[in-house]
């Protein structure tokens, strides 16, 4: 047996064993997170499309100016223009905010302030339900002690004239009640730091209470406001950001989306402002801007936009049982769309889908009876398992690489590019060389400052490493033979800097643009990132310890050679996580009886993963690039805390994420270079382009993928290299005919109906392309083999053909019998052990999440009932940090 085929062996036996592992904590995961998720539907916090909502595919944003403003007099710029991209239909999600009539900004001097707000006036929201006070800077707060003439008459029953003049606007939260006095909110609705006591107003303290923080509290703070307190203006007197809107599952505060009308048919989500607050050069009686946006002086001049949310959770009947799937994360944003509207369909149900690892789900799915369907992007491939799965594609999308960087120009830069500083980065190209050093920690700036950057030393000790032939100590992001240093992060490396030119004359610092944030646990599409990288030869020369043309190595824990590796083993790559390989750590120098010093820390707690690539967009956008904060001591117990994310004008944030979550929160996204030779964006058009050239895969012709190490990629110039299709892995010996029928129904819904573009729920969100017509006819295929039963019917390949689907309508859907379902407990129709060799079904009795449909449920009045989008929970605490898997040692 050679070498290679043992090492894969072992890698087999391996990937085996952590997915038996993997699957059973999805499964307990599953089940957790059904019964968490559950609680929470029942609520009505969820997150998912009411079809009662639907808008059409028309515009809807909206345009406003200074001429609608509270007070028009004295306006900052009386030719302020503002347009908002989307104004309905909203979610979580991303909203480009445009300007312009404004006048150059300066850090303190003519600059826009947005938030968000709720309340149901008409003209406008109340000051007091904005979240804004979050982010401690100019003009940002909600508090501040000012002299006394300055205060206006409308803020003086918000202020202590005790000492000085100390006026704290209170904040008012979201009630069912929709009651935006402070005067009259309950008091658990309402953040306050002032009391009136005979007449006068008091702060708490004066009057022998607890103070509050007005701009930290329980409904916001500075990790979780979404307001953007420095909005920039150009030369040119224009600018642009992408605000977040929040609903009432990110802010309960807010209560965006909250169902109205729920003893009523016609069910919609809470209505919502944003609100733009123009900031001159002294608007507030004073001689500078640096008093709260949120006081009257400026309020005055704000401009409000109604903004119209999607009512959060689904109202799906679930009496005729649920349809469980779980795997691929790249499908999140479709399945949000589809599941509000497939259940309205004739014969669906209500859908509940849960995020996981896609080998695990199609190992459960091949050899485990009643499961959840699988999504996945590779076929499964496991020693000893038969893979006896058809695969329905459903989805084609990308991994993209989405970065929020703002310029710090240079001084000695001309006057013309240090206009530009503070405003975002539009263009970045990368190669796979450059994707691997991101990936690596092999920038400086990737590992804490205190680690010694020359020579490997023991973690925790600080001891040098040394050769075990040589002696010598071994070279630690340095290249050993010119003692020369990494660069310290991406925007240093003179590699980046030759593709992207106008990045040059800046001074930009951070571990976000040293190591790109990523996401936990295992993924098709992560191997699909390893393998794009692994197909170029520079990239893989590099990996395997040589030097960039510049002489920037590898980080040594990441090398894919013995010889170059720091344990002496290779990592073995491709695979599918995102590894943390670099062991170093600090050791504990924590003193009780003192209380000085810190605790040990290491590269997990110092980079941490995101839950998914849906929240790496969301950190990207927020600018929060996971950097450390500092060691609290007055924290019980002590512990290292996290920075607050950087406001606009100082982000440095680049993540792994996926197309559609990067559409979602409108980031910017690299262009990266495919084999031939080109950047390419990741569009509809080119994620086309990428399905055309796509081969099928060793384990399964009939699922393809973007082999850029072959021929047909070499010569598909428009092609996005990341492009990864999702499959439904269906399961033709499943012993039950009417969980199969289910499953089937919705592969059709979801690769004919479900691949009309457009923004209403049912229809194909941005990031995803629509489906070649070939690949429906292999969907509709594998669908109506899995619904038959019995033996697996060979599957077309199909053609590469880029010709989308019109979104025609969907194939009849066959109504599953409620009544031949199992009950929850109970086995469905056939062995469910005994084609299982993972689990043992006489020990592990079946669980809800092992089942293809719930039970029926009893009728509910107005059929209410949410799909719970708890599971996501639950697979998320089901995962754990990848373990990094090597090579074993040659003997």
């Amino acid at each position: 047996m050679t070498y290679e085929s043992h090492a894969r062996r072992a890698r087999s036996r391996a990937r085996l064993a952590a997915m038996r592992i993997g699957a059973r904590a999805a499964i307990a995961g599953t089940l957790t997170a059904v019964i968490v998720g559950g609680s929470v539907g029942a609520l009505g916090v969820l997150a998912s499309a009411s079809r009662a909502s639907a808008e059409t595919g028309e515009s809807s944003s909206v345009t406003l100016t200074a001429q609608d403003a509270l007070d028009t007099s004295g306006a900052p710029f009386p030719k302020l223009s503002v347009t908002v991209s989307k104004t309905k239909g909203l979610t979580n999600e991303g909203l480009r905010v445009s300007y312009t009539g404004g006048s150059l900004s300066t850090e303190t001097t003519n600059y826009l302030q947005i938030a968000q707000c709720w309340g149901t006036d008409s003209t406008g929201p109340a000051r007091e339900t904005c979240v804004f006070g979050g982010i401690a800077t100019n003009g940002g707060l909600r508090a501040k002690t000012v002299p006394t003439s300055y205060v206006h008459a409308n803020d003086r029953k918000y202020t202590s004239f005790k000492v000085g003049a100390y006026t704290a606007l209170p904040f008012v939260a979201y009630n069912d009640q929709l009651i935006t006095d402070p005067a009259t909110v309950p008091d658990e609705y309402l953040v306050s730091n002032l009391t009136e006591v005979n007449g006068e107003v008091l702060t708490r303290a004066q009057a022998g209470l607890d103070a509050v923080d007005v701009n930290q509290n329980r409904y916001f703070t500075k990790f979780t406001t979404n307001e953007i307190p420095w909005a920039p203006f150009s030369g040119q007197g224009d600018g642009e950001v992408v605000f977040e809107t929040q609903t009432a599952l990110e802010s309960s505060g807010l209560g965006c989306g909250s169902p109205v009308g729920l003893d009523t048919m016609t069910i919609t989500g809470q209505s919502c402002w944003l609100v733009v607050i123009p900031r001159g050069t002294a608007d507030n009686g004073a001689r500078s801007t640096s008093y709260p946006g949120v006081w009257w002086d400026s309020w005055r001049h704000r401009i409000a936009f109604k903004l119209d949310f999607l009512p959060v959770g689904t109202r799906c009947d679930v009496s005729s049982g649920e349809l469980q799937v779980q795997g691929s994360s790249l499908l999140a944003q479709a399945m949000f769309s589809w599941q509000g509207d497939y259940c309205q369909q004739d014969g669906g149900r209500a859908v509940a889908y849960a995020r996981g690892t896609d080998q695990d789900a199609a190992l459960t799915s091949a050899t485990t009876a009643g499961a959840p369907l699988a999504l996945v992007s590779q076929p499964l491939d496991v020693d000893g398992v038969d893979d006896s799965l058809v695969y329905a594609p459903v989805a084609l999308t990308g991994v993209t690489i989405s970065y929020s960087v703002d310029r710090l120009v240079n001084v000695t830069a001309s006057e013309e590019e240090q206009r530009k500083s503070k405003t975002p980065f539009t263009s970045m190209k990368l190669n796979p060389r450059l994707l691997a050093k991101l990936l690596t920690d092999s920038y400086l700036e990737s590992v804490v400052a205190a680690v010694d950057k020359r020579w490997l030393t023991e973690p925790g000790k600080g001891d040098y490493v040394t050769d075990p032939e040589s002696g010598d100590p071994i070279p630690y992001l340095m290249n050993g033979k010119t003692e020369k240093l990494n660069p310290s992060n991406i925007t240093r490396d003179p590699e980046f800097l030759q593709l992207n030119p106008d990045w040059n004359d800046n001074i930009l610092i951070g571990v976000g643009i040293a190591s790109s944030v990523t996401p936990i646990g295992r993924a098709d599409a992560i191997r699909a990132v390893w393998d794009y990288i692994l197909a170029d030869d520079n990239a893989r020369n590099w990996l395997a310890g040589e030097p960039d043309e510049n002489g920037m190595v590898v980080n040594p824990y990441y090398a894919t050679t013995d010889a170059a590796n720091a344990l002496g083993t290779a990592l073995a790559l491709p695979m599918d996580s995102f590894p943390k390989a670099d062991p170093w750590e600090l050791a504990s120098t924590w003193d009780p009886a003192t209380q000085t010093g810190n605790y040990a820390l290491n590269q997990i707690e110092f980079r941490p993963y995101a839950d998914s690539f849906e929240q790496s967009a969301q950190f990207v956008l927020r600018g929060d690039s996971r950097r450390l904060g500092g060691f609290d001591v007055n924290s019980t117990p002590p512990k290292w805390t996290r920075a607050e994310p950087s406001r606009v004008g100082y982000r440095t944030v680049t993540a792994v994420t996926d197309a559609a979550a990067a559409a979602r929160f409108e980031t910017f996204t690299a262009l990266l270079e495919n084999p031939a030779g080109e950047f390419v964006a990741a569009t509809s058009e080119s994620m086309l382009a990428a399905a055309a050239a796509m081969t099928g895969a060793e384990a399964d012709a009939g699922v393809l993928q973007f082999d850029s190490s072959s021929t047909n990629a070499a010569g598909a110039s428009t092609a996005y290299p990341l492009t990864v299709p999702v499959y439904a892995a269906l399961n033709p010996a499943e012993p039950d005919a009417d969980i199969r029928a289910a499953y089937a129904d919705f592969v059709e819904y979801a690769a004919t109906k479900g691949q009309s573009p457009g923004e209403s729920p049912g229809e194909l969100p941005d990031g995803y392309a629509p489906l070649p017509t070939s690949w429906i006819d292999q969907a509709t295929a594998a669908a109506s083999t899995a619904r038959q039963g019995g033996a697996v019917a060979p599957q077309p390949t199909p053609s590469a053909s880029p010709t989308p689907s019109s979104g025609a309508a969907a194939t009849n859907l066959n109504p599953v019998s409620a009544t031949s379902l199992p009950a929850v407990g109970e086995p469905a129709a056939g062995d469910r052990g005994a084609t299982d060799p993972v689990a043992d079904a006489a020990s592990d009795p079946p669980s809800v999440a092992t089942m293809g449909v719930t039970a029926d449920d009893p009728a509910i009045e107005l059929t209410a009932a949410a799909v719970p989008m708890g599971l996501v929970a639950g697979l998320v605490a089901a995962c754990c940090v990848p373990i990094v898997s090597r090579v074993g040692r040659r003997t």
